[in-house]
């Protein structure tokens, strides 16, 4: 059987903290979950040349742990 990977983002801003709690995917023929946390681009300051230096390296690092874990392409 062919495998496949979910990728599931939980993070809404807008989203009420009394919700947040009681709402999580769940895929009941997974056989792991792998959290990965990485900093969130809407709070990042600075000037725009620094906020999208800091946006390429997030995006950096979630391509790295994705390769690191699934294999790269």
């Amino acid at each position: 059987m062919k495998k496949r990977t979910v990728f599931v983002c939980t993070h809404r801003s807008a989203r009420p903290q009394v919700v947040e709690g009681g709402i999580r995917p769940f895929f009941p023929r997974a056989n792991g979950e792998i959290q990965r946390e990485f900093p969130d681009p809407l709070n990042l300051a600075g000037t725009d040349d620094e906020i999208m230096a800091d946006v390429r390296r997030i995006r950096d690092e979630v391509t790295i742990r994705i390769d690191a874990t699934f294999g790269a392409v």
